[in-house]
């Protein structure tokens, strides 16, 4: 029988690692992540610039806020989390803003915020299609959505999962790498980009970090959307 509690509680400290990964040292499953994944938050750092209101659902440690440029003209940044913990590492770290709350019913008024930050979280939501009703609730018009979400049912996802996800995983003594897998990402590459769609039918699509790869071989993709005025 497999000891969900124990795998996840072992998981829940890689994680961990994974947040801090700007200000300690890591092993190299953490390094690898943080080589891809630099892009992709510069790339959505770019994005959001001149942004008067941004929303960061998800925002877990603060990772993606070192990227913020300290000329963004940025006059509310919010992050959104479930977790107490990681709110108060923002507070604390950044001096940001964090409310706990779920991003299936936001406590926001509409059209609260000029930008939507999504970094490596639908995957991991249950409610997708309520997450992404209240992101276009929040957002004004005119309001950009911007998102990274990892190609999982790729090949690049499932090779790098095979050869350093799992063992890295094991090494730590999870026992059913698998299923603690199966039991964060919920959702497919492909049911992420079919939902962020027809919502946002013009979203710029981009591969991260190769822009010319296909999504089977790009371990990240970026959807930046714009909300219809």
């Amino acid at each position: 029988m497999w000891d969900a509690v124990r795998d996840l509680e072992i998981w829940e400290t890689i994680a961990q690692e994974a947040h801090a990964r700007h200000s300690r040292q890591t092993g190299t499953y953490v390094r690898l992540l943080t080589n891809v994944e630099d892009y992709a938050h510069r790339l959505i750092a770019d994005s959001a610039r001149g942004t008067r209101r941004v929303l960061e659902i998800g925002i877990g440690g603060g990772e993606h806020l070192v990227y913020r440029h300290p000329d963004t003209g940025t006059e509310r940044y919010v992050g959104l989390d479930l977790s107490p913990e990681y709110a108060e590492i923002c507070r604390q770290k950044f001096g940001v803003e964090v409310v706990c709350a779920d991003a299936a019913d936001m406590p926001f008024e509409n059209a609260s915020f000029d930008c939507v930050l999504a970094n490596s979280i639908l995957e991991h939501v249950e409610q997708l299609d309520r997450v992404l009703d209240e992101v276009e609730r929040v957002l004004a018009p005119g309001g950009r959505f911007l998102v990274i979400v990892p190609t999982n049912g790729s090949l690049a996802v499932g090779t790098f999962k095979t050869l350093m996800t799992y063992p890295t995983m094991r090494r730590r003594g999870i026992k059913r790498p698998d299923l603690v897998w199966n039991h964060l990402n919920v959702n497919n590459f492909k049911r992420v980009q079919s939902q962020v769609l027809r919502r946002f039918p013009t979203a710029r699509q981009v591969a991260v970090p190769v822009r010319l790869l296909p999504w089977q071989l790009s371990p990240l993709w970026a959807f930046l959307c714009e909300k219809a005025r």
